[in-house]
C-alpha cells in the first residue's frame, strides 16, 4: 500500500484493495440522453419494470416541479411551470434505486460491495433500457462515488486524508475549525473530473439531493467523474466506458486517502 500510486489525472489506475468498512454513503452511475417522451407512458415503462423487476420490486412515480424559460419574440421571457416524471425502482431494502427520467437513467446505491457488482447491475439495466426504449444518442455519461467520515474516525480525518489535499492548515488549526469545504475541477483522460472535499459542521449539506445533513460533523470526499462525449446508446459499448470512470475515480480517491484510512477501513481484514 506504500508503494507510488499512479498518477491520479491519467494513466491506469491503481490496484483495487477491497475495503470491508469503507466509509462510501453513495455511488451513483448516470447516462443522459435525448428527451424520449415514451418514458411518460405507463404502458412502456410497465415493459421496463419487468425486465427489472426480479431485482427492482418497488416502484414510486415521483413528480418534480420545474419551470421552463420561454422565449416569444420580443416579448419578455414567460416562466412557464412544467411537471416532470421520474420512475424509481428499487430493491426490497432500498439500498439500490434505478431512476428513470425523459432524460436520464441512474444507478445509485448505498449499499456498495464492488466495483464489478455496480458495473454488473448497471449492464442489466442499460440493457432493459435500450431494448425498450430504443435511444440512440449518448449525450453524457458519468459516475460519482461519495465517502463520508463520521465519529469515531472524524476525530483522526487529518491522519487519513492526504496532506497534499488538506494543506496544512486542518493540522494545526482543527481545535478551532468549523467546515471548510473545498472545489476543483479537473480534465482528465475520460472528460471532467469535479472534486468536492472538507468538513461539513452538524447539519450542514452541500448537495441536500446526495449528502444528507447529519446531527454532528464529518469530513466529505466527493469524486465525481465524467465524459459529455457524445456516442451512440450501445450498452456493449458503454460498460467499458462506464468501467474507465469509475477506475478513475478509484484513482482520484487512492491519491486523496492514507495508507492509515485504507487500514481502519478494513484492508486486509
Amino acid at each position: 500500500m506504500s508503494s507510488p500510486l499512479p498518477t491520479p489525472l491519467g494513466g491506469p489506475s491503481p490496484a483495487e484493495v477491497p475495503l470491508p468498512l469503507a466509509p462510501l454513503e453513495r455511488v451513483v452511475v448516470q447516462v443522459r440522453f435525448p428527451t424520449i417522451l415514451k418514458i411518460d407512458d405507463h404502458s412502456v415503462v410497465a415493459d421496463f419494470q419487468e425486465l427489472i423487476r426480479a431485482e427492482y420490486p418497488r416502484l414510486q412515480e415521483l413528480r418534480n416541479q420545474a419551470v421552463r424559460i420561454e422565449m416569444v419574440g420580443a416579448e419578455a421571457p414567460k416562466a412557464i411551470p412544467m411537471t416532470t416524471i421520474v420512475w424509481q425502482f428499487s430493491d426490497a431494502p432500498g439500498a439500490w434505486k434505478v431512476s428513470l427520467a425523459r432524460e436520464a437513467l441512474t444507478v445509485e446505491t448505498s449499499s456498495y460491495q464492488s466495483r464489478q457488482d455496480v458495473l454488473v447491475r448497471w449492464e442489466t439495466v442499460l440493457r432493459a433500457m435500450k431494448e425498450v426504449f430504443r435511444p440512440t444518442l449518448v449525450e453524457r455519461i458519468g459516475v460519482r462515488y461519495i465517502d463520508r467520515i463520521v465519529a469515531p474516525h472524524f476525530d483522526r480525518f487529518e491522519s487519513l486524508i492526504d496532506t497534499r489535499l488538506l494543506g496544512s492548515i486542518f493540522a494545526e488549526l482543527k481545535s478551532q475549525l468549523k467546515s471548510s469545504l473545498g472545489e476543483a475541477a479537473f480534465t482528465v483522460e475520460e472528460g471532467d473530473l469535479l472534486l468536492h472535499w472538507g468538513v461539513m459542521q452538524p447539519g450542514m449539506t452541500p448537495d441536500p439531493g446526495a449528502i444528507a445533513p447529519l446531527p454532528h460533523p464529518s469530513f466529505v470526499l466527493d469524486i465525481d467523474v465524467s465524459s459529455p462525449s457524445q456516442r451512440e446508446f450501445i450498452p456493449d459499448a458503454l460498460v467499458p466506458s462506464f468501467r474507465s470512470l469509475t477506475e478513475r475515480a478509484y484513482s482520484v480517491f487512492r491519491f486523496a486517502v492514507t495508507d492509515e484510512f485504507l487500514k481502519i477501513y478494513g484492508a486486509d481484514a
